[in-house]
């Protein structure tokens, strides 16, 4: 019975990452061959100066909710998993009027500061800033859409948004690739349009979504503030400034390397990002799934993290030796020889894979036992405290690998290990795990091999 439900459970967790991946793939092809295009059109001090200029939007955009819509859409999993509609209903209403008002803030805050950042940056940067200050409102809009298909676990919507702006990107760069020249103008102006766009089709999609939610009375209770100062205190302290931290970390390149060095920098990252988009879907699936796996049989939920490690991790380890192999021809057809400093970038970023199953999995765990502040613990103690100082110490003397040295990524990994037992004193991952099958594994292994030989 234990592994018919597993089997269950994973075909839904199978099913969903299929979806994900699939669409990633499409919005990696298009934003992959957008991005090329971009890159070998304005050169690479070009290309430092608009990764620069939206970085300013990057700092801000966590702070619109704090990352609030992670938590808000865990915890609206497990109330849909006890079938609470109403407590669902008051999650979504307070979200959306959070998002709304903090976006519209934030717009103006921006506006305000845009004659600093003309005199301080220059007019080059000011310009794409007041071009792109719309995509913090239009980012606050897609938090709300997002988090209410992730919270219902409708993947299919939930990467819509992204699939759409891609091909809308995609399509515009070969128009001003075929019938004009790029400009830091142009191209930010292509940013912008291709955010609205996906607004005009999910928007629809998402009134239609939550219609069924009309007819269900509201829950009193403040559950944004209750998940606030519960366990969201300790989130919205950690993810915002993380994410505002690796924007940051572009302008410490700049200082001490150099615009050209942000841009080695950032196509180094863009590469790992698409090299690592099977991990990232297998997370984003599992987010609100293991919520509801965990509130109706946690045993079943504590194997179903154990496998997918398992198989992660030797993912992981073929995707690293793939690309140490092929990385080095692929950069120089696509970028000839202008990136070959991103090399020595990338090498030390795929040092990492192995160990992304494992971080994968563990993550939704600690959303899942309401643990985040374990999670801004590890990060205080592997980034802040010690993965970031020595980032910066290393860019002073090495240039822009400093923040590509795996030390805090990994310590990240044992951190979590150790704080998840803490949560969990049944949760357990030994070396032996890996190399152990049981009838899971070959009830698993069966039902890849039928349907590899029904694709035949």
């Amino acid at each position: 019975m234990q592994i018919i439900l597993m089997a269950s459970t994973t075909r839904k967790v199978a099913e969903g990452t299929m979806i994900f991946f699939t669409r990633k793939i499409w919005i990696s092809l298009f934003s992959g061959i957008s991005t090329i295009i971009i890159i070998r059109a304005l050169g690479v001090y070009h290309y430092g100066i608009l990764t620069l200029a939206l970085s300013i939007v990057g700092i801000l955009a966590p702070f619109l909710d704090f990352d609030l819509g992670t938590i808000i859409s865990v915890d609206m999993a497990n109330e849909l998993g006890k079938n609470n509609l109403s407590r669902v209903k008051r999650y979504i209403k307070d979200y959306a009027k959070l998002e709304i008002i903090l976006g519209l803030v934030f717009c103006l805050v921006l506006v305000l500061f845009i004659g600093y950042i003309n005199d301080k940056y220059g007019n080059e940067i000011s310009s794409v800033v007041k071009i792109t200050i719309i995509l913090l409102f239009i980012q606050a809009i897609k938090n709300i859409l997002a988090t209410v298909f992730y919270g219902f676990s409708n993947f299919r919507y939930f990467t819509l948004i992204d699939v759409i702006e891609s091909l809308v990107k995609f399509v515009l760069v070969l128009i001003i690739f075929f019938f004009s020249q790029f400009n830091l103008i142009k191209v930010s102006l292509i940013i912008l349009i291709s955010s609205i766009i996906p607004l005009f089709v999910t928007i629809p999609l998402f009134l239609k979504f939550i219609k069924p939610l009309r007819a269900v009375a509201i829950s009193p209770e403040p559950l944004l503030k209750e998940t606030i100062f519960k366990h969201g205190k300790f989130h919205i302290i950690n993810q915002p400034i993380k994410t505002a931290l690796e924007s940051f970390r572009l302008w410490i390149i700049k200082f001490f390397v150099g615009v050209e060095g942000v841009a080695i920098f950032q196509v180094a990252n863009k590469i790992f990002g698409y090299l690592n988009i099977l991990f990232g879907s297998v997370e984003g699936v599992l987010m609100p799934i293991l919520s509801q796996a965990i509130s109706q049989n946690i045993q079943l939920a504590r194997e179903m993290v154990k496998k997918s490690i398992k198989y992660l991790t030797y993912l992981g380890i073929i995707i690293m030796i793939g690309s140490f192999v092929l990385i080095g021809p692929l950069l120089n057809f696509f970028f000839e020889n202008k990136y070959n400093d991103s090399l020595p970038v990338l090498y030390w970023l795929f040092v990492t894979f192995p160990m992304a199953g494992f971080n994968v999995i563990v993550r939704p765990l600690f959303y899942s036992f309401k643990g985040q502040k374990y999670l801004l613990n590890t990060y205080l103690i592997a980034t802040l405290l010690i993965g970031y100082p020595l980032g910066v110490v290393l860019t002073y003397f090495y240039g822009v690998i400093g923040f590509a040295f795996p030390v805090g990524a990994y310590l990240t990994v044992f951190l979590r290990y150790y704080y998840i037992k803490k949560l969990d004193a049944e949760f357990y991952f030994k070396v032996r795990d890996f190399f152990r099958f049981d009838n899971y594994d070959k009830l698993l292994i069966n039902k890849v091999l039928k349907k590899l030989k029904l694709i035949k």
